[in-house]
């Protein structure tokens, strides 16, 4: 008698049925499922100063594995990113611990939000939330830099430090235009009229880093002011008119401007550059305020007199300064209509300008005074002396004035504190030096 069987083919199929169902016993279901944060530290509302280390530590769970864990701080005002870190997780449950700066030394004071992330082996993200209040690094005084005419209009560099060392940096500097420290990258830059040319050096070691020269032959031999914002710098010309803009290490980026008005002054802040500009060919002077972004023409105030001072005056405010007949003017602008809130006519001519903390000193022949912007009046003479340069350490309320062969060193209501005397000619640019 036959036995009861399957056919082979049937066979054949019934096995591989069997084999699929067994090993899909074995099978694991897609893992859909984002895994658990937990903050232990910080605390709501934690408090650091930028550049400060600070914990992040708590604890990650998920259902089939961890791979690591992120956090990432932002600004709640911006959005943008200030500081991340990331470390490798394993296993289902794992306590996380491990530092990360409140940003670094340009981190303004905000609210910041912390999203702690935790990623899964799948690819699944779980995450939480917490804030942080950072205090912006304090601006702390390193030093002064200033640049004085020893003879034939033939530039030398000094710099000193908070020990009071006097340093001799480069020399054979032919008529200098405009000078600034960079502090955010530690050099000093410097622009040349003719030929022109964009130099910096090492704040450290005065030491050579780069030169861009202007174009020979095209005309564009003349720069008249020198200022940055962020990582740029923005020179203005004379011929041709308009503003050139520079990377901190002298790779060029832009051109913009008004190509019939040459340019005067000029002043970065934040999202905005402000230029003043010569009228020719029947056109007025005046100031105009550009985007950085864009470089588009954003507001314009006509003037009567050419801008050679432009400075920040608190947050909303800007100082415009200027000679009309010999005489020296000044004027507060609102920051964004351009508008003017303050103007005063001086009896003598405008030498120089400086601003910190919404105050502004002025120099003219008599020598140093403090314009009060609140009330557009000037104070009496706070320092009599033939200054050629000013600037102001906006950290101590110390003046900065230069003159023949000397570098004095005022209080705000202009005592005397200190003298620099030396070699160095006709003090005419000096700028701050500052640890951010």
């Amino acid at each position: 008698m036959k036995g009861i069987g399957l056919g082979n083919g049937r066979l054949s199929a019934w096995l591989l049925w069997a084999g699929v169902m067994l090993a899909c016993l074995g099978c694991k279901k897609e893992d859909r499922e984002s895994p658990a944060v937990a903050l232990s530290a910080p605390v709501e509302g934690f408090g650091a100063i930028a550049t400060d280390l600070f914990t992040i530590s708590g604890q990650a769970n998920d259902n089939q594995g961890l791979s690591s864990v992120t956090a990432t701080l932002y600004s709640a005002t911006t959005e943008q990113v200030v500081q991340s870190k990331t470390v490798t997780l394993t296993g289902l449950r794992t306590n996380f611990s491990f530092e990360m700066a409140a940003g670094d030394r340009y981190t303004p004071s905000d609210d910041y939000i912390l999203r702690v992330t935790a990623l899964d082996l799948a690819g699944n993200l779980g995450a939480a939330f917490g804030r942080v209040v950072v205090q912006e690094l304090p601006l702390v005084y390193r030093g002064a830099v200033w640049a004085g005419d020893v003879g034939a209009n033939s530039y030398r560099i000094h710099a000193v430090d908070t020990a009071g060392l006097v340093r001799v940096g480069p020399s054979g500097l032919d008529q200098l235009a405009d000078l600034l420290v960079d502090s955010r990258n530690e050099q000093v830059a410097a622009v040349q009229t003719t030929p022109g040319w964009l130099r910096a050096w090492d704040m450290e070691s005065l030491d050579h880093l780069f030169q861009v020269d202007l174009p020979v032959g095209s005309g564009s031999t003349t720069y008249t002011g020198l200022t940055m914002n962020q990582n740029r710098y923005y020179a203005t010309l004379a011929v041709p008119s308009y503003v050139r803009s520079y990377r901190f290490d002298g790779a060029p980026v832009s051109d913009f401007g008004d190509a019939l008005h040459p340019g005067t002054a000029i002043y970065a802040a934040r999202d905005r550059i402000y230029v003043g500009l010569q009228g020719v060919l029947g056109s007025p002077l005046k100031i105009d305020a550009f985007d950085a972004s864009s470089n588009a023409l954003l507001a314009t105030q006509s003037l009567d007199w050419p801008a050679r001072v432009i400075a920040p005056v608190g947050e909303d405010h800007l100082l415009v300064g200027g000679n009309a007949s010999g005489n020296g003017q000044l004027l507060v602008l609102d920051r964004q209509s351009m508008a003017i809130q303050q103007d005063l006519a001086l009896t003598e001519e405008l030498l120089g300008a400086a601003t910190a903390a919404g105050r502004v000193w002025v120099i003219t022949p008599s020598g140093l005074y403090e314009f009060y912007t609140g009330t557009g009046t000037l104070s009496g003479l706070l320092a009599a002396g033939s200054y050629t340069a000013i600037a102001v350490d906006a950290t101590r309320d110390r003046v900065y004035l230069g003159g023949s062969g000397v570098v004095e060193v005022r209080s705000g209501a202009g005592a005397l504190l200190q003298t620099y005397t030396g070699n160095y000619g006709q003090v005419r640019f000096i700028d701050i030096w500052y640890n951010k």
